[in-house]
């Protein structure tokens, strides 16, 4: 839990700065090196693919996981924006394991009729917790990745996935 409260604090320190809106480009490098520290994009890459990940060669492996890792940001960056204003409240922990946990929160917009549940599952990597996935509204981002993935590649193949990631 002290992951997910600490860059939560963070996210918000960085978007209460006056400076953020006149220079959002500069005050964005923040957040992105934030998401960076507190996301395990490698592992979400991997697993949003399923089975066609070991198919990939490692030149394209690395390719999509350069190209998921800035869809996430965009999409989180954008979610941390508009949620800035939003109450957290964190309401439990669940350890699953030694090396693996969830963090439960619920997000608090008065745009939302009722709260959004929005759930942190985490990975001990080295020493250091990760999320590798979050559940929002009881989805899993990381499954809906694999779902639509899967859809793409069977239907027009790798290549058109990788243009969509390409092309946002």
């Amino acid at each position: 839990m002290a992951l997910v409260q600490s860059a939560v604090a963070s996210a918000r320190k960085v978007l209460a700065n006056p400076d953020y809106k006149s220079a959002p480009q500069t005050k964005r490098t923040e957040l992105l090196k934030l998401l960076d520290n507190t996301f395990d994009f490698d592992a979400m890459a991997r697993s949003s693919l399923g089975p066609y990940w070991k198919k990939l060669r490692p030149d394209q492996r690395e390719q999509f996981v350069a190209l998921f890792h800035q869809r996430l940001e965009r999409r989180y960056v954008k979610i941390i924006e508009d949620y800035s204003g939003a109450q957290i409240n964190f309401v439990r922990e669940n350890p699953n394991g030694a090396d693996r946990a969830q963090v439960y929160t619920n997000v608090v917009n008065p745009m939302l009729a009722e709260p959004l549940e929005m759930n942190y599952m985490l990975i001990r990597k080295d020493g250091s917790w990760k999320v590798y996935d979050i559940d929002i509204g009881g989805i899993s981002e990381v499954d809906s990745y694999r779902k639509e993935y899967a859809r793409i590649i069977n239907g027009q193949g790798y290549d058109a996935l990788v243009k969509k990631l390409e092309n946002p």
